[in-house]
């Protein structure tokens, strides 16, 4: 899988210099997300590759920089009489990729992939399950699924 951003990226569109001993952990989380855009957007990934890299660098380095910023599952917390708010995860990420950065990948998607469908553009990350009996035996069957864009 392709890394969108580097660490000089990283460093020039968040304006943190990454001390030496953290720059393979940033790269890491650069991969990562990499990872989690192009699993994203499936088959119009090299589509929107080819047309905007320049975006997809920015949309990396965004991601990894709102990880760094935010406490995982945390909103807001006082210290006087002790209050904590947690995030609603149904606003958060869309298969690891945020919903903000999902919504732009959408749009690029529709403007360069003959691949792109908008009835499917939102079905990353939906998982079922079901358990039934399995009418010959009387067996309990499980199931798991994921359903995909593609």
């Amino acid at each position: 899988m392709p890394s969108y951003a580097t660490i000089e990226d990283y460093e020039l569109r968040s304006g943190v210099d990454v001390p030496v001993d953290q720059e393979d952990t940033v790269q890491q989380r650069l991969d990562d997300y990499s990872a989690l855009m192009t699993v994203y957007m499936g088959p119009c990934a090299d589509y929107v590759v080819a047309a905007y890299p320049d975006i997809l660098t920015s949309l990396c380095c965004t991601g990894v920089q709102r990880g760094y910023a935010w406490t995982p599952g945390i909103r807001s917390e006082s210290v006087g009489s002790t209050s904590v708010s947690y995030q609603d995860l149904s606003a958060g990420a869309v298969g690891g990729v945020y919903r903000q950065d999902t919504e732009v990948l959408d749009a690029l998607m529709a403007s360069c992939c003959p691949l792109w469908s908008p009835q499917a553009s939102n079905k990353v990350g939906q998982l079922g399950v079901a358990y039934d009996r399995d009418s010959d035996t009387g067996g309990q069957v499980d199931q798991a699924w994921v359903l995909t864009r593609w």
